[in-house]
């Protein structure tokens, strides 16, 4: 829901719990 949230996972796919989340 969160704008960086969104990112993160866009970036990290794979791994879709980065460390920001």
């Amino acid at each position: 829901m969160a704008d960086p949230f969104v990112a993160e996972i866009r970036i990290f796919p794979f791994n879709f719990a980065p460390k920001g989340w």
